[in-house]
């Protein structure tokens, strides 16, 4: 009797073709890639230009990274080299996500197929699979966090049909594979570990299953979050495209949007107003006063960071450890199996990976060769324009009568002079990566007679210890304010290490316990609280929704706040007056500091 099999056990639980080597170390490997392409871009402050969320918070994160560098003008194969890994890394992060997507979708499928026969498939691939497609779906969604503004608008509707199937083909998989069942024994069949449900009794059932409800949670609100910035964001852009409105389909809904964006635009130039007045605030106030202003401090401060793309970060850290716990746990379930060999078809997948980074280094190289011809044109302009300016002048002196025709030389000589400084223009812009002056769609010509005030240096706003009431500035001004003021840098400057050290530690802190809860939810300690207290489940995963729901949180309340922006009718307004008076509203701000106090009068015009 000891010699009969069991039909509930299978001799080989290892299914190579959904949970081989090959498969598991090419998902993997996608994932590394992934975090550090992202990583590259956002130390190289390549995110900043594109991606609208990067404020103070991220500034500061970067500098701490990169440290302190002189500005010294970099030679011109540096700047090529510079231009060409960044659309590299653009690239990669473009081919990354679209593999992920597909090959999330196949594996799911293909995990569907397997399940015809249940009997046959183990607990141990069935979780290894899920395991994989759930790491897919964050990579995926980590990608889409940082191309947002870059989303290919070639297929676009593919994708997000494909980002809607891949969530509902993961759902019950992944409800399923979360049950004390599949978790203990992982040579038990499918079939036979769906069974023994009521093995557990219905106070662990239940608790796994939120579980499960909360690791499906994750996957729908992430992936309607990032379908709403690329829609939100495509709104925007045909907004752009048709300045008079569309006709037909989409109408409203575009033209709702930009009534909507007005409104919350005048809220946030109130918001750095009302941040400017902090910052004088506390520039100006002593140390003593500086706890009276503690409260508004953190609150700024955290506002600052939940609005940052750090708060991004840290949260594809979190899902990053998440699918990769739940994928070396279960990895780790079981000892190496004759199907983990490294078979023709393990191997597939892995030269598949290095076939599709191949065509990166030719973009590399190419967009090196462009960058490199375009300073080569630049110098050669330069060089021209010196040799012309230097032609005139020699002219001018050897001249029998130097002022026969003054009217003529000066006009050359002035031609000269433009040209060389429109060919400095077109060499910083090579140099910089921004659009060279007068090239943008939206570009204005300059009024030279009478131009707009603005405030260009940061120390002279700084500085000033009083303000003139009813002083009016432009929007530029408060642009400025609300793109470089800062206030973590001014506590740094005045209150030297000790509030950096503070902010670093409340960060490391924060960013450890996200990554503890990580790998409590990825199933860290799974099979060691199946046989403990129900109480401690409870608890643990009690606390678990509330970390995780944490980001869903904030950007739920943002959503609301912008929301009731916009229902108290700010949008209407200024739609109509946008209809009604066309000039660029101002502000009339004064600011008066006395010691600690900091006053701000807001006014429209128009």
């Amino acid at each position: 009797m000891d010699d009969v099999e069991d039909p509930c056990r299978i001799t080989e639980p290892g299914d190579p073709d959904v949970a081989g080597l090959g498969v598991t170390v090419t998902f993997l490997a996608t994932v590394f890639l992934t975090a550090v392409a992202i990583l590259l871009l956002y130390c190289r402050s390549e995110l900043e230009a594109r991606n609208r969320r990067h404020n103070s918070i991220d500034r500061a994160f970067t500098r701490f990274v990169r440290g302190v560098r002189v500005p010294l003008p970099p030679p011109p194969k540096q700047i090529a080299r510079h231009h060409g890994i960044n659309h590299a890394l653009w690239r990669l992060l473009e081919a990354l996500s679209d593999q992920q997507l597909i090959t999330g979708t196949a594996l799911a499928v293909a995990v569907y197929i397997r399940l015809a026969d249940s009997a046959n498939f183990s607990a141990y691939s069935f979780r290894m699979a899920t395991a994989t497609i759930w790491l897919s779906c964050l990579t995926h969604m980590c990608t889409l966090a940082a191309l947002r503004d870059r989303f290919m608008p070639g297929g676009q509707k593919w994708r997000l049909v494909a980002m809607v199937v891949l969530p509902v083909l993961l759902a019950p998989i992944l409800f399923l594979s979360n049950f004390p069942s599949f978790i203990l024994d992982p040579a038990l069949s499918v079939r036979c570990a769906f069974d023994q449900f009521s093995v557990y009794g219905p106070l662990t059932t239940t608790i796994f299953g939120l579980q499960s409800a909360l690791t499906i949670m994750l996957i729908v609100g992430g992936y309607t979050r990032r379908m709403f910035d690329v829609l939100n964001r495509s709104n925007w852009q045909r907004r752009e495209r048709w300045p008079d409105g569309p006709s037909g389909y989409g109408n409203w809904v575009i033209w709702h949007s930009h009534f909507t964006r007005g409104a919350l635009q005048e809220a946030a130039t109130k918001r750095d107003v009302a941040k400017f007045c902090l910052v004088m605030s506390v520039t100006e106030a002593e140390r003593d006063g500086l706890f009276e202003l503690a409260p508004k401090v953190f609150g700024y401060l955290f506002r600052e960071l939940a609005q940052s793309y750090l708060w991004e970060l840290a949260w594809l850290a979190f899902f990053y450890t998440f699918g990769i716990t739940s994928i070396v746990i279960t990895w780790a379930a079981l000892p190496l199996l004759s199907q983990w060999s490294l078979s023709f078809g393990q191997l597939v997948p892995i030269s598949l990976l290095f076939f599709n980074l191949a065509p990166i280094y030719g973009e590399y190289k190419d967009q090196m060769k462009r960058v490199m011809d375009d300073l080569e044109r630049c110098q050669q302009r330069d060089a021209d324009a010196l040799q012309e300016e230097r032609r005139l002048a020699t002219e001018s002196v050897s001249a029998e009568t130097p002022n026969a025709n003054p009217t003529a030389t000066e006009l050359k000589g002035k031609e000269a002079s433009t040209s060389t400084a429109r060919a400095k223009e077109t060499r910083n812009h090579v140099t910089l990566g921004a659009e060279p002056p007068g090239s943008g769609a939206n570009s204005k010509p300059l009024d030279v007679e009478n131009p707009a005030p603005r405030l260009t240096d940061r120390e002279d706003i700084l500085s000033k210890t009083s303000w003139v009431p009813a002083k009016v500035y432009s929007l530029d001004f408060m642009e400025y304010v609300g793109h470089h003021l800062d206030l973590y840098e001014e506590i740094s400057k005045r209150y030297g290490a000790f509030s950096r050290a503070i902010v670093t530690l409340t960060a490391l802190v924060g960013f450890a316990a996200l990554q503890v809860f990580a790998t409590i939810l990825g199933g860290a300690f799974a099979p060691i609280m199946v046989r403990t207290s129900p109480a401690v489940w409870a608890a643990v995963f009690g606390i678990s929704w509330i970390v995780a729901g944490t980001s869903y949180s904030v950007s739920i309340l943002r959503y609301t706040n912008d929301l009731l922006v916009v229902v108290r009718g700010r949008a209407g307004d200024y739609g109509k007056r946008e209809t009604q008076v066309e000039q660029e509203p101002q502000l009339d701000i004064g600011v008066t500091s006395r010691g600690k106090e900091a006053r701000q009068i807001l006014v429209f015009s128009g």
